[in-house]
């Protein structure tokens, strides 16, 4: 019967029994050899009873039966394991059919559907409908069989009939092996035999050992002891023999072993035989110990630190000071108590917190060694103290400053501001940086710099204005860093950092310098003409040469590349001239060390300096190198002409430069000597304004007794109600009649010429007769000030008239009184370090005439027709004068003398050396003036004859207007050789001058040489260019000539520079005078004289301010500068209102007088740099594309700087005691090494 089923459903549940049985064969297979083994494993533990072995054996025989039934059933079905096709292909086998006949008909029945040909169809159909029926009538379940069952079952029910036989005749050994399956390792125990056990039961600490002695009898001749934990499987070991023992008259064979190191509580028995003893208990239990500790550190808050937890087995730690620490031991015992043993201190109990927990709360404030003391009282007699454990106390170290810049010592900068910069550093946190400085000997003054909440580390950069430290030539400010940390538990700690000071130099010493660098920079210049030389000599032989030969040979090429090198290196010297003159006018801006007019000729030669580094000339160096490279000789040979040409400028520029610099140095040494003489003025006045105070001093105070003491009521009846107002009248004539008493003195002391040799008789006559008609003139406006306004009758009271005679008498006998010796005593000492002054200004005088001698004989003859030494010698002489009349034997009216002829002589003198210095620069001036016309009327000249030429050149012979040209450029040359003549002499003519002239010069050559050659044409054209070029200069050498008319009728006058400079040394005086007062406020008590300079005072304060004013007035257009002379003026007034507020001058005027003095002399060198800024000399622009760009701003730290960062904030870290001096010993080195 045809099959219903398609072939591939039929051929899969075919498939399914297949692997059915496979599965059952295996099974059947491996169990056959698992059961037989399982009997063998559990016949092995019947027989091994009692034997150690035995807790072996049946697992393993167990393991092994079990490995060896799953290995035969795994092979043997991969053996018989096949796959769908291959089933199909075994079934062909089977049934005997064709090769693939049941393969092609499972895949012709899944493609059947696919096939359009009916006829393929037909085919296809009858294949798998045969193919099915072939399986229809096949027996799935025979065909699969691939062994018979039967021979491995019946091994099986072998032994499972064996295994219920052995159970049923021996269930105790069947048990006890079954036993051994559950518990491997264990075995089951022989019967109990007599035998003596010691120690029996027993408790031990955890960790103790244990001797076992067993006594069993004599005829056994080993034993074993049996072992385990409580609960666990028994362990064996052979004990070793010790001997006999007797024991109820019965000799007992002895055997012992040791249990080591028992950890938990432990079960024993012994063995003997066939027989066993009982069992025993060995109990441990815990040794009274501190097991572990834990340590809970709280940092103080200020510290930014974390809470830290540390579980260790020893009770050493560290923490910073000031940190509660919280100590948990764990001890071994659960009812331990216990205490922390400290060297030298109190004991800390331990505060028990159950099961064997106890905890003790510490405050770390030192280092220091400690114990933990147990006990225990289930254990009485049994303590416990640990070893010596250590606390370490990290204190807060002090913070670290690095100052980076400046140097411990530097100069004031011209900007009057110094740019601090440091680095802070601190292991938990800064809190502020301090700038402390003292000015002098003044009291020392704090700035906050910085502060901070909690930062660790910082840069601090500091632009220290100074402008407000009021600070003048001659004085040092000191100053120090002090920064503070944040240590809340022992107070901030402050570090101060190095000393160190600004100091503004000294005028000598500046001047030395300047002087210094002029000497520097004329020993440049000169063997920069003399290189200048000699590379002129070795280019022009370089291009014979090269013109006499065709090939340029390698040691050509070498000796061209290395005068190019030279030159090179010689514009590198301009550069660095240049630097060295722009500094050097910085220098003479910050100290005023100069008149305008002397630092206006440095910086026009500093100009000059820059013009003659000609940019032309660079490039032709540069194609030089070019031309050399590329071997080309006519390239090198044209630049090597355009170089020459060069050259000869350069070498006229660098000469110039020269002789300008020499004289300019003679110059400023005229000028110093003239800003000291006038100095020198000025102190001598400062010193007689002393000795005028002291004179008048001395008149006072025999005034007010007299005064007080006449006083009766009906006089005062008769005077004003205010005591002020009474005393303002007097005050005014006083003031009237001094200018007329000095005048008088000085009159007298002009008619005193130094050969005079009057005798002192006469000199005290003379002034006791001057002083006389003084006193008298003053006793008659006393007189008529002091009348009664409603009383108009002249005649006056006897008694008053009496009084008035006293008064002049006693002022008279007061300025005939020596000076208080102390006094008399530091004026001494001011007049001699002044005479000191005088004599080094000789000394500089005579030096200034050799050097004259040399350079400027005009300022030789003036010298020698103005005598200059010998007033010089006449003021020395009045000051030697002055001086001795100071010893307290001479009289006040006698100091104050001599001390008025000494600045008299001292005034001719700085007036007679400014007047020779303004004459002098007149002359110079008249002198180039004069030559600059006669240059421009030589060229106007030429040029007519030039044009002249041009216009009769076309009617005469080539040879004939040959002749003519070449007269003309002769002429031309002439001019030339005048203008750098006169270059030599004047800083205001510019180089484009000379090389104007320089081409008018050349195209006039070029002209006659075409004229010779016949080439008329071409002569003409050169001729008309040289015409242009001649009026050109003509032009620019009238503008140069406008330009110093304009320089030289200009004064101080119209200069806002000079009006500042005046107000400057009036300030400075004015501070002077104001110094001066306060100290004698500070002798004496204050009266009307000490008033009345107080308001002189406060005027001339508003004298400075109107002049400020004008200054103002002509900087119209200066916004910013006017701004800050604004806010001086302001200044000023409330300087000159609380002056007649206070009523005396007191440290906090005399601290503004000296702010007021700083800010001006700021204000005049703002100025000057904006007045030079504005003057600068334009030049042509360049593309921003052709220049390289700057390389990029970096912030990053020099290694030497890194390592000094590192190393401090290393020695920040918390290290234990004992390896900190290891630590520093290290940085230390570290820091050597980076030195």
């Amino acid at each position: 019967m045809e099959s219903k089923q398609p072939f591939r459903k039929l051929a899969r549940q075919g498939y399914r029994t297949f692997r059915r049985r496979r599965i059952l064969e295996a099974s059947v297979l491996g169990a056959s050899i698992i059961v037989p083994l399982f009997l063998l494993a559990i016949v092995a533990g019947m027989l091994l009873r009692y034997r150690p072995i035995s807790g072996w054996a049946v697992p393993g025989l167990a393991v092994a039966a079990l490995a060896a039934g799953l290995f035969v059933a795994i092979r043997y079905g991969m053996r018989y394991r096949f796959t769908y096709p291959e089933f199909l292909r075994h079934l062909e086998r089977r049934l005997g059919l064709a090769r693939n006949e049941l393969v092609n008909a499972d895949e012709l029945e899944s493609g059947i559907e696919a096939l359009d040909d009916p006829l393929s169809r037909g085919l296809a159909t009858q294949a798998v409908a045969e193919g099915t029926s072939r399986l229809d009538s096949g027996q799935f379940a025979i065909l699969s069989r691939a062994r018979s069952l039967r021979p491995p079952t019946l091994r099986i029910l072998a032994g499972g009939l064996a295994l219920l036989a052995l159970a049923a005749l021996a269930p105790n050994g069947f048990q006890a092996s079954l036993d051994r399956l559950r518990a491997p390792g264990t075995f089951e125990l022989p019967p109990a035999l007599q035998i003596v056990v010691i120690p029996g039961n027993v408790t031990i600490p955890r960790g103790a050992a244990v001797r076992v002695q067993a006594q069993v009898p004599h005829d056994i001749e080993s034993a074993q002891l049996l072992y385990r934990p409580a609960g666990g499987g028994w362990r064996s070991v052979e004990m070793r023999p010790a001997g006999t023992a007797e024991e109820a008259g019965a000799v007992r064979q002895a055997f012992q072993f040791t249990l080591a190191g028992l950890s938990e509580d432990t079960e024993y028995a012994i063995a003997a035989g066939h027989s066993r003893s009982e069992g025993y208990r060995i109990g441990v239990t815990e040794p009274l110990r501190a097991q572990s500790f834990k340590k809970t550190i709280t940092p103080p808050t200020y510290t930014g630190l974390a809470v830290t937890e540390e579980t260790a087995l020893d009770g050493n730690f560290a923490a910073v000071a000031g940190s509660r620490a919280t100590l948990t031991v764990n001890s071994s015992r659960p009812d331990a108590r216990g205490q922390l043993l400290f060297e030298g201190g109190d004991p800390i109990p331990l505060q028990a917190h159950g099961n064997g927990t106890l905890v003790a709360d510490l405050v770390i404030q030192e280092s220091g060694r400690y114990r933990v003391a147990l006990t225990d009282p289930s254990l009485p007699g049994i303590d416990y103290t640990s070893s010596i454990y250590r606390i370490d106390a990290t204190p807060d170290r002090n913070p670290t400053l690095y100052q980076l810049a400046p140097e411990r010592s530097v100069s004031l900068p011209p900007e009057m501001a110094v740019e601090l910069d440091v680095d802070c550093l601190d292991d938990f946190g800064l809190t502020r940086l301090d700038l402390v400085y003292q000015r002098n000997d003044k009291p020392a003054q704090r700035t906050n710099l910085a502060t901070w909440r909690g930062e660790r580390e910082a840069r601090v950069v500091y632009p220290w204005d100074l402008e407000g430290v009021a600070i003048v030539p001659g004085d040092v400010i000191t100053y120090h860093l002090e920064l503070t940390d944040n240590d809340a538990v022992t107070g901030p700690k402050t570090v101060r950092g190095p000393q160190c000071e600004v100091r503004f130099p000294k005028l000598e010493e500046m001047y030395a310098d300047v002087h210094e660098d002029r000497k520097e920079q004329e020993s440049d210049v000169h063997e920069m003409v003399e290189s200048q030389k000699e590379l002129k000599d070795e280019l022009n032989k370089a291009l014979q040469d090269l013109k006499s030969n065709k090939d340029l040979s390698w040691e050509k090429q070498e000796a061209l590349k290395d005068l190019a090198e030279k030159q090179d290196k010689l514009t590198q010297k301009l550069e660095d001239l240049s630097k060295s003159l722009d500094k050097s006018l910085e220098r003479m801006e910050q100290a005023d060390l100069f008149s305008p007019e002397m630092m206006e000729k440095v910086k026009q030669i500093s100009e000059l300096v820059k013009q003659i580094q000609d940019p032309n000339f660079q490039k032709q160096i540069s194609d030089l190198k070019q031309a050399l490279e590329k071997l080309d000789k006519k390239a090198v040979e044209q630049t090597l002409e355009q170089m020459q040409m060069s050259q000869q400028d350069l070498e006229q520029s660098l000469d110039r430069t020269l002789q300008l610099l020499q004289k300019m140095q003679t110059e400023e040494h005229l000028d110093q000597l003239v800003q000291d003489a006038q100095r020198m003025v000025e102190q001598q006045k400062k010193l007689n304004q002393e000795l005028e105070r002291a004179r008048e001093q001395g008149q006072k105070r025999p005034q007010q007794q007299p005064r007080d003491q006449s006083a009766r009521p009906q006089d005062q009846t008769q005077r004003p109600s205010d005591p002020q107002q009474a005393n303002e009248p007097q005050e005014r004539t006083t003031d009237e009649e001094r200018p007329a008493d000095t005048s008088a003195e000085r009159k007298a002391d002009e008619a005193e010429s130094p050969e005079d040799q009057k005798s002192q008789a006469e000199l005290k006559e003379s002034d006791a007769s001057e002083q006389d008609q003084a006193d008298q003139s003053q006793s008659e406006k006393d007189q008529a000030d002091k009348k009664d306004p409603s009383d108009q009758n002249p005649s006056q009271d006897p008694k008053s008239g009496d009084q008035d005679q006293a008064q002049n008498e006693e002022r008279e006998s007061a300025d005939e009184a020596p000076l208080d010796p102390q006094a008399a005593s530091e004026l001494q000492k001011k007049q001699e370090a002044l005479r000191e002054e005088l004599r080094k200004l000789q000394e500089e005088l005579a030096k200034l005439q050799e050097e004259a001698k040399e350079n400027w004989e005009e300022l030789d003859k003036q010298m020698q027709e103005n005598e200059t030494q010998e007033q010089a010698e006449a003021a020395q002489k009045s000051m030697q004068d002055a001086q001795q009349q100071m010893s307290g034997s001479q009289s006040k009216k006698q100091s104050l003398k001599f001390g008025r002829k000494a600045e008299n002589d001292l005034q001719q003198l700085a007036q007679q050396m400014q007047d020779m210095q303004q004459q002098l620069q007149q002359q110079d001036q008249e002198e180039i003036i004069r030559q600059l016309y006669a240059i421009s009327g030589n060229l106007v000249s030429l040029s007519q004859n030039q044009e002249s030429l041009l216009r009769e050149a076309p009617g005469k012979a080539a040879r004939e207007n040959a002749e003519l040209q070449s007269s003309i450029a002769e002429g031309g040359k002439q001019t030339l050789d005048d203008l750098y003549d006169l270059g030599k002499k004047s800083q205001f003519l510019s180089p484009d001058l000379a090389k104007s002239m320089g081409q008018v010069v050349q195209s006039l050559d070029g002209s006659t040489r075409a004229f010779e050659q016949g080439n008329r044409q071409a002569a003409m054209a050169q001729g008309h260019s040289s015409a242009n070029s001649m009026n050109q200069t003509v032009i620019e050498l009238l503008e140069t000539n406008q330009k110093m008319c304009s320089a030289s009728s200009s004064g101080q006058c119209n200069n806002p520079m000079g009006k500042m400079r005046g107000l400057s040394a009036q300030q400075e005086q004015l501070n002077g005078e104001s110094q001066g007062m306060a100290g004698q406020s500070q002798r004496l008590s204050p009266g009307q004289s000490e008033q009345q300079r107080l308001e002189e005072l406060a005027a001339r304060q508003e004298m400075i301010r109107r002049g400020l004013d004008e200054v103002g007035g002509a900087l119209d257009g200066r916004k910013d500068v006017l701004g800050r002379l604004d806010d001086l003026g302001k200044e000023m007034d409330e300087l000159a209102e609380e002056m007649r507020e206070r009523g005396t001058i007191d440290e906090r005027i005399l601290e503004r007088q000296q702010k007021i003095l700083s800010r001006l002399l700021t204000a005049q060198k703002s100025i000057r740099r904006e007045d030079y800024d504005d003057e600068r000399v334009a030049r042509t622009g360049v593309n921003p594309e052709d220049r390289e760009s700057p390389p990029p701003l970096t912030d990053e730290l020099s290694r030497d700087e890194l390592l000094n960062r590192g190393i401090l904030r290393g020695s920040q870290d918390p290290v234990p005691e004992e390896f900190r001096s290891l630590v520093d010993d290290y940085f230390q080195a570290l820091s050597e090494r980076g030195r």
